[in-house]
């Protein structure tokens, strides 16, 4: 959503022929973008061994 900010500069001139008064108006409209970029990686390096027995009987 743009926000927009006004600015209004009023400017006294004393001359001759009396006060002259000059009024300058500014809008200035800032538009603020904002982007997060989360990266999660999750690396289970973990491995599992059973362990095998053969066992051999001879009768």
């Amino acid at each position: 959503m743009p926000t927009t900010t006004t600015t209004t500069t009023t400017t006294a001139s004393i001359t001759a022929e009396g006060i002259t008064t000059s009024t300058t108006t500014t809008e200035t409209e800032t538009i603020t973008t904002s982007t997060a970029t989360t990266s999660s990686i999750t690396t289970d390096s973990a491995i599992m061994t059973s362990p095998t027995t053969t066992s051999t009987q001879g009768r």
